[in-house]
This record gives structure tokens, C-alpha cells and sequence, in this order.
């Protein structure tokens, strides 16, 4: 992960992220086996309107996992976690 830091920081910023971290194996380095193990991270992309934020984290997880050549995981930033679950306890409930 370190030697792709710099690629991992341009990733971020070409996809409008505000933020991003790795944690994890990936980040304390016990239990990483390089063969196998995925890359955690977190991004944050600020506050978006409609499905335009989840774009980004989608595009932005894709191309890490290009970069790093393996599966990248990437948790949803607060602003993320806002758009999804707020608009959803906004939703009727009890629609036929």
C-alpha cells in the first residue's frame, strides 16, 4: 500500500473525494498476506444530491482495486451514510 500512496491520493482526488484512509489488515500489516488479502478503506465525498455521490465511491473502489491489482473494500463516509439512510427512513413505509 505505501509504494501506491501517491496513486491512491490522485484516485481520490480525480473522483472529487474529500478524504480517504486505509485501515485494517492493510494498514497495521498483521494478518496481510499480499496473495490473498483485500484492502480496506474509507472515502468521504461530501454531500451530493441523488445517486451522483454513490457513483463516485463505486468508480473510486473500481479503480483501486485496478491500482493495488486486488479487491478493494471501500465503508461509506459519514456524508455517504447520510444520503442513503436518511433518504430511506424518509420513505413511506406500509406501501402496498
Amino acid at each position: 500500500m505505501a509504494t501506491r500512496r501517491g496513486e491512491i491520493a490522485e484516485l481520490c482526488r480525480s473522483h472529487r473525494g474529500l478524504r480517504h484512509e486505509v485501515f485494517g489488515s492493510a494498514a497495521h500489516g498483521t494478518g496481510f498476506d499480499p496473495a490473498s488479502s483485500d484492502a480496506d478503506f474509507l472515502a468521504e465525498f461530501g454531500k451530493s444530491s441523488g445517486s451522483g455521490g454513490l457513483r463516485r465511491h463505486f468508480a473510486f473502489q473500481e479503480a483501486l482495486a485496478a491500482v493495488l491489482d486486488r479487491e478493494a473494500d471501500l465503508s461509506f463516509g459519514p456524508a455517504e451514510r447520510q444520503v442513503l439512510f436518511g433518504q430511506h427512513q424518509r420513505m413511506p413505509r406500509g406501501r402496498p
